[in-house]
């Protein structure tokens, strides 16, 4: 086969495909349709980045204190967020408490992840042989004199 005749048989096969490709585009088959969406406002896209640390602290602060399950547990329970990562340290009064304090973290708006350093207090008040002082439980012969007093 001589080279112009190759040549003429490329360019009809490349023609050939250019067109099938074409039709099928046309009907939706077999190719990827690129959607004609008009882009979000930037405003929409970046609705977290004005959104501080403090402002999902104070938000997940008031969705604590809205349950009154937690009422007796607010001392007991800091909430600290960097980045949008928000932290949970203390205790709680058991794990199902734990758990809903983490539930509450992750549906609050704007926060990427949660660390919970949360523990379950399975049960309130001192053990034997202490009593309760502040926050915290001391000797039954010591004297109580928290800091904060």
């Amino acid at each position: 086969m001589s080279k112009p005749s190759m040549f003429l048989k490329s360019a009809l096969v490349l023609s050939l495909t250019l067109c099938w490709a074409g039709a099928l585009t046309k009907t939706g088959v077999g190719f990827a349709k690129t959607p004609s969406v008009k882009a979000a406002p930037e405003k929409a896209q970046n609705k977290c980045a004005n959104t501080t640390d403090a402002e999902i602290v104070a938000a997940l602060n008031e969705k604590i204190k809205a349950d009154k399950r937690f009422d007796d547990q607010w001392k007991h329970i800091n909430v600290s967020s960097k980045n949008r990562v928000v932290t949970l340290r203390g205790w709680a009064k058991g794990q199902a408490q734990v758990d809903d304090l983490i539930k509450f973290a992750r549906a609050t708006k704007c926060v990427k992840r949660v660390i919970s350093k949360l523990k379950p207090r399975r049960t309130l008040g001192c053990p034997p042989g202490l009593k309760p002082c502040g926050d915290t439980c001391i000797g039954k012969d010591e004297e109580c004199n928290p800091i904060g007093n």
